[in-house]
């Protein structure tokens, strides 16, 4: 798989309608996008390396409590505001892209 094909797979873990399940969705696309980026520059990422590279910070303690009690609402703004999803899916790819590029460089 592509670096795009992999940006494109973490975006629509966006998609995805259960709270933190997209987030652990996103981080082993984008780890399989770094691992894949860097063995294609001959070079390999350590398990830390990887993680700090890849993974966004999964939420905790209040964090997680605010989190879960928004979420109804903000599924509701995404699902009025598609625009708002599309665009938040640009960026995650985006990202994904930018990351692995940092690593094949």
């Amino acid at each position: 798989m592509t670096v795009r094909r992999y940006a494109v797979a973490a975006a629509a873990c966006e998609l995805i309608p259960v709270p933190l399940l997209d987030t652990v969705a996103q981080n082993q696309v984008r780890r399989r996008a770094l691992t894949k980026a860097a063995s294609s520059a001959g070079r390999s990422l350590s398990t830390e390396e990887l993680h700090a590279l890849a993974d966004e910070p999964l939420a905790t303690g209040w964090e997680l409590v605010r989190m879960l009690l928004l979420w109804p609402f903000k599924k509701l703004f995404r699902t009025v505001f598609m625009v708002w999803t599309v665009w938040v899916m640009f960026q995650v790819g985006s990202d994904v892209v930018e990351r692995a590029g940092a690593v094949s460089a």
